[in-house]
């Protein structure tokens, strides 16, 4: 949908263009409020908790400026959610005041590691993200590998972390 895409207006992408379609839909009926509830209060109570759990084990580099969170895939089923339901945990990861790159490594269900990476705007980061296959936007990108989960979680946080030191 445009809410999501444009991620609530938030962000440099949000063109006018996006603007006026939202200023025409709301013309034509459509409640924003209803939208946003739709799309951004729509989880289980259970989802809640393993967002708890997996901010609660966020690890942060060195320097402070790499912030991940790890979601492993038993972890993730136990709480009956999906791939899906956790796409925008990554988020709150931006709350963080040094952070300048956090990511999102979630285990998949075929054993596959799925990697989320967003930059606050100062680190291009897709380059990583193509290096190892994915891609992306400057400052939003992903990619998925093949590699046990640790192994996944130390090759992209090394590329990334000699990236925000040079």
């Amino acid at each position: 949908t445009l809410f999501r895409s444009t991620n609530s207006f938030r962000y440099a992408r949000s063109t006018p263009a996006s603007h006026q379609i939202a200023a025409e839909a709301i013309s034509l009926g459509v409640n924003p409020e209803e939208v946003y509830q739709n799309i951004y209060s729509s989880k289980e109570l259970s989802h809640i908790h393993l967002l708890g759990k997996v901010l609660q084990g966020t690890k942060v580099s060195k320097s402070g400026k790499l912030a991940w969170m790890e979601i492993k895939a038993d972890q993730r089923k136990a709480h009956k959610a999906s791939a899906d339901d956790t796409m925008a945990f990554l988020n709150y990861l931006l709350l963080i005041k040094d952070a300048e790159v956090i990511c999102l490594f979630r285990e998949e269900d075929d054993g596959q590691t799925r990697v989320s990476i967003k930059s606050k705007g100062r680190i291009v980061i897709n380059q990583v993200a193509m290096e190892l296959g994915g891609g992306g936007h400057e400052y939003a990108a992903g990619l998925a590998l093949d590699a046990p989960f640790d192994q996944v979680i130390h090759t992209v946080t090394s590329r990334l972390e000699t990236l925000i030191n040079t």
